[in-house]
């Protein structure tokens, strides 16, 4: 017949896991870590400003904020507004443009519930670079005792630059600076650059951008001619350098406080092809100052870039340019 069923065990439930109380520990340890980081980041980032205003203040005390400027020392340069004297401090910069540079920087505090935050400093840092006095962002920093102090790279005047009926002063590197003459000044030493092509760089107001540099390469090439020349014993006989053929020619000329004219040619450092070198050049220069006791051997306009230095007539009767007399 039928055979017996015979009946299988029923399977075992599974033990429960046990709870590892060691790994949650270690793992919610590590996470109220980051959490704490955190907070004390946020912390800090929100409350270090109040913080660091209020350590100013009390370092400062009650008293009001003053800007304060570190001037020019006089051996950077001479002036010729003649030197001026600072608290004790000899600087080629004059009083008046001392009080507007002040008055800028004061006004560019505005009238902040805080002079001392790091938006006011900024404020007064960007309000000198504009002002055409420094090269780069001058330097604003707190002092104890209610001030904040400037110091930066000056602008060093090194000509005029003739523009219309005004002398615009210029550094060496072709940077304008916030000072204009008319034409009938005195410049003490300042040497004029006659003939640029360009006007100087405007923003989109109308106003001298002293950001940038004045372009061209006449007034490059003039500014390195009157650096040398600056530099020789006869200096005090120039009055100018003319670029203005070296557009279409690449010479420059200099012209001399008596009146006279000396074509000197191409730029020091690029003389023209078939021209002597920069230093035979100057010693025609020296030997016509030894001669005639000026560089212009006395005549109207003479030319030193050949063999031998050659007198240019310039007389009514020869219109185009005409006779040459050899020295």
């Amino acid at each position: 017949m039928f055979g017996t069923r015979t009946s299988r065990p029923a399977k075992r439930k599974s033990a429960a896991q046990p709870f590892h109380w060691a790994r949650f520990k270690s793992a919610y340890g590590s996470a109220l870590l980051v959490v704490i980081i955190l907070g004390m980041g946020a912390a800090l980032t929100v409350g270090f400003e109040p913080l660091e205003a209020r350590a100013m203040r009390i370092l400062s005390g009650s008293k009001p904020v003053s800007v304060s400027i570190a001037w020019p020392l006089m051996d950077t340069r001479s002036s010729p507004a003649g030197p001026s004297a600072t608290k004790g401090v000899k600087t080629w910069l004059p009083e008046q443009f001392q009080e507007q540079l002040l008055e800028t920087a004061t006004r560019a505090l505005g009238t902040s519930a805080d002079p001392y935050s790091r938006d006011a400093l900024r404020r007064v840092g960007e309000s000198m670079t504009r002002s055409g006095w420094f090269d780069g962002t001058p330097i604003v920093a707190r002092r104890p005792g209610g001030e904040i102090h400037v110091d930066g790279t000056w602008r060093v005047g090194a000509a005029v630059v003739q523009q219309r009926d005004k002398l615009v002063l210029v550094s060496w590197n072709s940077k304008i600076l916030p000072v204009e003459y008319d034409l009938d000044a005195n410049l003490g030493t300042l040497a004029v650059i006659t003939g640029v092509g360009l006007p100087l760089p405007r923003n989109a107001d109308g106003t001298t951008d002293y950001s940038k540099a004045w372009e061209g390469s006449d007034l490059e090439a003039g500014l390195e001619l009157l650096a040398l020349v600056s530099r020789q014993p006869w200096r005090d006989q120039i009055r100018a350098v003319n670029v203005a053929e070296y557009r279409r020619t690449k010479q420059l000329a200099v012209e001399t406080v008596r009146g006279g004219r000396v074509v000197w040619g191409g730029r020091p450092s690029a003389p023209l092809p078939g021209e002597t070198s920069t230093r035979e050049k100057l010693d025609k220069l020296v030997w016509l100052n030894r001669q005639y006791k000026s560089i212009d051997g006395g005549r109207v306009a003479i030319e030193i870039s050949g063999q031998r230095p050659f007198e240019i007539d310039v007389s009514a009767t020869s219109a185009s340019a005409a006779g040459v007399k050899g020295q």
